[in-house]
């Protein structure tokens, strides 16, 4: 019985128990109805109201620094056969982007030459349709003779680059070193030690057999598949984009000098009549009117 007042005297908060003792201490401290208990417990309440989410996001902040440094040296802890997949992949990504830039070469030049055998044409046909230059005939041959010496210059060049038939092989090559980069995948997951050296012979054979990237080409694969791991920032990327936009403009320098031709040429032009076909190349006189007798007069010659 003694036992169960003592314990109900402990839930209770009885002044005869432990906790009643404490309270009872708190309440020499500081009374219950006072005012400055009231007061500061309402401070400590507004004060864990201000603190609390403070603390709870610095501890998240925090809490997401360090599984982003774990990530992070995790990923920089590699094996030299993960190593030399990270390599090969980076290595055919960039000759698929060499491939692309290839092809655009090779588009883009050859619109340049239609565009341009399309300007001679047409300024050749200017003065036979009846447009009227207010530059001289000279100039307007100049201008045919220009245009088509940038036609020859970059017919030249693109036949001596081989942009398609270098797209082609680079290609090949390209499938070629992703295949290896698929079997080294499963020899590291199988732990082959041996056919991991095999695989990693192949693929330096594979290089040697096949014309190598550019730098650009490099960088553009960087940004597609390991722009974290390389920590590729926003200036790269620009610089990248950049270099390959003015690697193509090139090709389009024919055909901005032929519209600045274009546009000296017709810039005053005037379109004048025609004259009819079956009137071409005929001369009439002109017959002027005489009174009958008179020498000049042929209204009675019977016709």
């Amino acid at each position: 019985m003694a036992t169960q007042v003592h314990a109900w005297s402990i839930r209770a908060g009885h002044p005869c128990g432990p906790r009643g003792q404490t309270s009872h201490r708190q309440g020499l401290r500081e009374p219950q109805g006072s005012l400055t208990g009231s007061c500061s417990r309402r401070l400590t309440a507004r004060l864990n109201a201000i603190v609390r989410p403070r603390q709870l996001i610095r501890h998240s902040v925090e809490q997401e620094r360090f599984l982003r440094e774990r990530s992070m040296t995790q990923e920089a802890i590699e094996t030299p056969a993960e190593h030399k997949l990270r390599a090969i992949r980076v290595t055919a990504a960039a000759r698929f982007s060499a491939v692309q830039r290839l092809r655009r070469h090779e588009s883009v030049s050859l619109f340049s030459i239609t565009m341009c055998s399309l300007g001679v044409v047409v300024i050749s046909l200017l003065e036979p349709f009846g447009v009227r230059l207010s530059v001289p005939s000279g100039a307007v041959n100049l201008s045919a003779a220009i245009v088509s010496m940038l036609i020859l210059v970059v017919s030249l060049l693109v036949s001596g680059r081989k942009y398609g038939e270098r797209a082609e092989k680079m290609h090949a090559g390209a499938i070629e070193i992703n295949a290896v980069s698929r079997k080294l995948e499963m020899a590291i997951s199988r732990d082959e030690q041996q056919e991991i050296d095999a695989l990693s012979e192949q693929y330096e054979s594979l290089l040697k057999m096949y014309e190598n990237h550019e730098d650009v080409d490099y960088k553009v694969a960087q940004i597609k598949r390991y722009a974290k791991h390389y920590k590729v920032g926003t200036l790269d990327r620009m610089i990248c984009w950049c270099r390959l936009q003015l690697d193509i403009a090139l090709h389009l320098i024919p055909l901005l000098i032929l519209v600045v031709l274009l546009y000296v040429l017709l810039k005053d032009a005037s379109l004048q009549a025609t004259v009819p076909l079956s009137s071409a190349g005929k001369t009439y006189p002109s017959i002027e009117r005489t009174s009958p007798g008179e020498p000049g007069d042929v209204s009675h010659v019977k016709r």
